[in-house]
């Protein structure tokens, strides 16, 4: 039996998906997160990090934080915001900076924590900042989320190819290390905290 010729649909006019507004950054963007207001957008470009409002006819930067992420490997959550904090992966440094963006004119460095390699993943949970490196996880405590201050870190070692964090609602941690799908105790109250789960 025959296989049928594909069937390609009559085209309408005005069909076409095009863009309502676009942006023209000064460098590939890297990560995006929904901004403080509707219509509002963080974008990390591998320049800078900047609060772009899209809700007007004509996008606009509202304002920027200079960051070097020439090194950063794009594809992964580089970005996390609560409230006015953006938690933020900063491969130059290495390691991540936490800046406050409630004055879009005025963007400020709250604090900063350095890992031995550029983190590729960044996650935030429970007082906790998670972040992918070459070789593991670490897990930086932060306290209050809104007010974080840089403090004690922890590190759990895989293999070389460790990615893509995700949270269950038991405070477990899963990310693929290698072929492996390991999953660490993520509930910093436990005495678990960390270790890998059965």
């Amino acid at each position: 039996m025959a296989t049928p010729a594909p069937v390609t649909p009559p085209r309408q006019e005005g069909s076409e998906w095009s863009a309502r507004r676009a942006y023209q950054g000064a460098s590939e963007v890297l990560a995006i997160q929904k901004g403080p207001v509707g219509g509002q957008f963080l974008i990390l470009d591998r320049a800078s990090l900047q609060l772009v409002d899209f809700s007007s006819p004509k996008a606009a930067s509202l304002g920027s934080f200079a960051m070097d992420n020439s090194a950063a490997t794009s594809g992964a959550p580089l970005i996390e915001r609560f409230a006015d904090s953006v938690y933020v992966v900063d491969a130059a440094l290495p390691g991540f900076r936490v800046v406050n963006i409630a004055d879009p004119t005025d963007f400020r460095e709250v604090t900063r924590f350095s890992t031995t390699g550029p983190p590729t993943e960044i996650a935030v949970r429970e007082g906790h900042v998670y972040l992918v490196v070459q070789g593991g996880v670490v897990v930086v405590s932060v306290g209050d989320l809104h007010a974080p201050v840089a403090a004690a870190a922890r590190t759990w070692r895989g293999s070389e190819v460790v990615r893509k964090l995700a949270f269950d609602e038991y405070g477990r941690c899963y990310f693929a290390d290698g072929a492996t799908l390991a999953i660490l105790d993520g509930d910093p109250d436990t005495e678990t905290f960390l270790n890998v789960r059965a």
